[in-house]
């Protein structure tokens, strides 16, 4: 296969390319709807005025609007279409020619590409079925003998990834020459068209995945980030566990659950602007709560066989239904990948934290194409373009419930250099500028540890004028009471306690929590009504 890909880009330059293109990468990118569909063209419209994308660079094909299509279909809808316009259009340099490949392919002499992205927008065929009658006997040279692999099935996102090497053998997954490249040569670069899809449940989903993205880029992302590790593989564990570290060293507020159960609907999951986990069919835990929504730009996948084997259902499996609640990118699978040929989360997280965009560094940790993956989001999105500085430099009252985490983010760093002085009073200055139950929390804990007792009262009792908890706050103004009653002042967090348990859209286990726990915060308190009261609401 690697002999044949030389052949065909014989006369490919050599000179070394970066991820991050000269030019804007946005005028190259291609857009492809489907035509007898008018939300997938509203979609790609959508899409194309958000991004200054040329009207020029949309494709519209008449092919099927079912999820999963058979090779036949998918050769006729959306391969030799999409070839033969491309190269009409001048996006890829090819000598057109009458002949196909015993798949039915074009069989086009092709030179190169000159596309950034090529985006697949809802509407058009996610997957494509297994036909036993293509499958080869012997998988392609340089592959693997291995059983497992001798499938045809594969995402169409994937196929089209080597429309530029097309014809290729299609039993068995193709080795990504991009994977772990942070520079590509020219012709490594021209081998591969890097695809993303804006897919979901509804069509008002699948435009946030292009508006919050550039909401956070103006913004920036800011939330906490949030671990589900402790799965069956020790493989998976080994990179959730990396890239625990890398999201710490980016001063990120991080929560781990490392017991083989997930997070739970009762755990604290306050703006997830990173999740990464495994291993569980469906989604589960506080995705499910009431009124949970990701912050602009989050960015969330669960390793999975088969989590994206649908997006158009927002219960089932995990891509589809993390888009319906508001992430802005996650990657994920149609048919069983195995897991060495997902997407690598610690590399992924990698690559966007050197600056590349979602794109590149969707390519950057993938190691097959011609599989099962599948990359939902913008693919120009940058999570870190607005640097963490300039963030505190836009602190203000309008963007308390999200700017808050900017400063523990800098706290963070400043403990970790040993600056500990600093960070109590940034820490200190941000909470007048953006006051938060997070940023308190975590204020009140470093002054506890810097021995400040009585500032850090001061700093927690803040909560207790707060009236209405939101589902991002119930966990923080519990820790926030616990710590009051910890350190003397039982009656503020009493006060706490009865707030919270007010709150609309309590999960039952949460609710149950709270009673149980108030009881015991009221009789410390003396208020034993009030305790008899919650008692009697428990049984």
């Amino acid at each position: 296969m690697r002999r044949l890909l030389a052949i065909i880009f014989i006369f490919g330059q050599t000179a070394f390319t970066s991820f991050a293109a000269e030019r804007n990468p946005a005028e190259s990118v291609v857009v492809v709807a489907n035509k007898s569909d008018p939300d997938s063209v509203a979609l790609a419209r959508h899409y194309m005025e958000k991004r200054a994308i040329p009207r020029l660079n949309l494709i519209l094909l008449d092919a099927p609007a079912n999820e999963s299509v058979d090779w036949r279909t998918f050769i006729s809808s959306i391969h030799n279409p999409l070839l033969e316009t491309l190269v009409k259009k001048g996006w890829i340099d090819a000598v057109p020619g009458k002949l196909r490949d015993k798949e039915g392919r074009l069989r086009y002499g092709i030179v190169g590409h000159s596309i950034s992205y090529l985006v697949i927008c809802r509407g058009l065929p996610l997957k494509i079925r297994e036909d036993p009658g293509r499958i080869e006997d012997s998988p392609p040279v340089g592959l693997t003998q291995d059983s497992r692999f001798q499938t045809n099935r594969s995402s169409v996102d994937s196929e089209l990834a080597l429309l530029p090497v097309s014809p290729y053998p299609i039993t068995g997954w193709i080795p990504n020459p991009l994977f772990g490249q942070e520079k590509y040569s020219f012709l490594e670069g021209q081998r591969v068209l890097k695809v993303s899809r804006l897919d979901g449940p509804t069509l008002s989903s699948v435009k946030g995945l292009v508006d919050n993205a550039l909401r956070a880029e103006k913004t920036g992302l800011m939330g906490r980030a949030y671990i589900d590790n402790g799965g069956t593989h020790q493989i998976g564990n080994e990179w959730l566990s990396k890239m625990a570290v890398a999201l710490r060293k980016t001063g990120f507020d991080l929560q781990v659950e490392e017991s083989p159960q997930l997070f739970g609907p009762e755990a604290r999951f306050d703006a997830p602007a990173f999740y990464f986990g495994w291993y569980n069919r469906d989604i589960t835990g506080p995705f499910l709560n009431p009124g949970f929504y990701f912050p602009p730009g989050a960015i969330a996948a669960h390793i999975h066989s088969f989590s994206a084997s649908t997006l158009t259902d927002p219960s089932r499996f995990w891509c589809g239904p993390l888009v319906m609640r508001g992430v802005t990118a996650t990657f994920g699978n149609v048919w069983e990948p195995y897991l060495r040929f997902t997407h690598h989360p610690n590399e992924f997280f990698n690559a966007l934290t050197k600056g590349m965009n979602l794109g590149d560094a969707a390519y950057y940790s993938l190691p097959a194409l011609s599989w099962q993956a599948v990359l939902i989001g913008d693919p120009l999105y940058q999570p870190f373009k607005v640097p963490l500085e300039k963030q505190l430099e836009n602190l203000d009252a309008d963007n308390a419930p999200l700017g808050q985490y900017a400063v523990i983010r800098k706290m963070h760093l400043l403990r970790f250099e040993g600056k500990y002085s600093e960070a109590l009073s940034l820490g200190a200055k941000g909470f007048r500028i953006s006051p938060g139950l997070a940023l308190g929390l975590d204020l009140g804990k470093a002054y506890l540890s810097a021995g400040q007792k009585g500032t850090a009262l001061d700093t927690l009792r803040f909560a207790i004028y707060i009236q209405y908890f939101s589902n991002d706050d119930w966990l923080p103004a519990k820790e926030i009471a616990d710590l009051l009653v910890q350190n003397g002042d039982p009656a503020s967090g009493l006060n706490v306690y009865k707030n919270l348990i007010r709150s609309k859209g309590l999960p039952n286990s949460l609710l149950k929590r709270f009673l149980y726990e108030g009881v015991q915060v009221a009789r410390t308190s003396g208020d034993f009504i009030q305790a008899a009261e919650w008692n009697a609401l428990l049984k």
